[in-house]
């Protein structure tokens, strides 16, 4: 049933100017949103009527697409194409022009407009939503240089980088109920919270920002009651930590008190605490960062670093559950937002450290 879904979806795709590594890529999504509709222990059916009729699916991805015309669209990619392959020169040409006032720096900004001209122009008439989705990582560069540049605050600043994934989870709305939308941007608004906290000097209890993704995740629940009774025990666990720390001045006692949602998560089966799948390397991982966050940040008041180790529980998922051909490219924001962040904290350069995230397209250019 899977296969001739997609099957037909790509059938319908190919009757419009659409490139291959597009339907390529929408199949792949609709792919994986297939699979994880059965790994909830949905039917074919129920999973056919959430995603939508083939039919229904490309006249929404289709609005900004135009019906195939061979002539037309071999003089729109050649017009297209010229211009991308001027653009190179023309930014030497800004760039030198603006050096011989002075401006190398940050003149030599203007080169990103290589890899935007080659977004507009090879997506020009198609879906605008896939074109902002590609331009974002260009224009929050942008946005973060200017912003550096002009104020000299380069940390937080960085944040804004967040924008890329939050972008691609807004477009993505069409496939996603609003709660599954919400608890996709949970982790990036915590993260932005949290770092805006530490800022302050709140790194703890800061961090406690962190809760708002499983409190938020609770909400999917389809049992309304053991929700309820679940985002109680992280509010009461929450505020026994608080209690303990600032009336007792041990937040490591306060700490245990998260034990409680743990508990009653296993109780009602939502933890499905079992080790002898085929993702042990996961769990066992995800058991490993928590507790050096935990004691580092205890001990150690390591709580301002410490949260990179949290960033190793998707990498060992994709290194044991993706495909190898991808793993470069799927591991390359968690690289990119390491390398970041150790050069940026540790050696105040942040300046130049944002550098690192352009490993994130590299590694998209070299797996295509």
């Amino acid at each position: 049933m899977k296969d001739k879904y997609l099957k037909e979806i790509r059938i319908l795709l190919g009757l419009y100017d659409i490139t291959r590594a597009e339907i390529d890529d929408i199949i792949n999504d609709y792919s994986q949103m297939y699979d994880d509709g059965r790994e909830r222990g949905l039917t074919d059916a129920e999973i056919i009527d959430y995603l939508g009729k083939p039919q229904k699916i490309v006249d929404e991805l289709s609005e900004n697409y135009q019906l195939c015309d061979n002539n037309k669209s071999r003089h729109h990619h050649r017009h297209s194409n010229k211009i991308i392959a001027l653009m190179p020169f023309l930014c030497v040409i800004v760039f030198f022009i603006l050096g011989r006032y002075g401006y190398y720096h940050p003149g030599w900004v203007v080169f990103l407009l290589i890899p935007v001209s080659g977004i507009i122009f090879g997506m020009s008439g198609k879906n605008k939503t896939h074109m902002l989705t590609a331009l974002s990582p260009f224009l929050v560069t942008g946005i973060y240089l200017i912003i550096g540049f002009v104020t000299h605050i380069w940390h937080p600043t960085w944040l804004v980088f967040l924008a890329v994934p939050v972008i691609a989870i807004l477009n993505s709305g069409k496939t996603m109920r609003p709660i599954e939308t919400i608890t996709a941007l949970s982790p990036f608004v915590a993260v932005t919270v949290f770092f805006i906290l530490g800022n302050f000097g709140y790194w703890n209890p800061g961090w406690l920002v962190f809760m708002l993704i499983p409190m938020i995740g609770i909400l999917n629940m389809k049992n309304k009651a053991r929700a309820f009774w679940f985002e109680m025990t992280f509010i009461v666990a929450i505020g026994v930590y608080l209690y303990c720390g600032y009336a007792l001045g041990r937040w490591d006692y306060g700490a245990l008190a998260f034990l409680l949602p743990v508990i009653y998560g296993v109780l009602i089966n939502d933890f499905n605490i079992d080790f002898f799948k085929h993702d042990l390397a996961v769990k066992i991982t995800a058991i490993i960062a928590i507790a050096i966050y935990f004691v580092g940040g205890i001990f150690f008041n390591s709580w301002g670093y410490l949260w990179l180790i949290f960033l190793l529980v998707p990498v060992v998922a994709i290194i044991v559950k993706g495909p190898r051909k991808n793993w470069f490219v799927a591991l390359s924001p968690f690289i990119a937002t390491t390398i970041f962040f150790v050069l940026g904290y540790f050696c105040d350069l942040w300046t130049i450290s944002w550098l690192a995230f352009l490993l994130i397209p590299i590694a998209g250019i070299l797996n295509k």
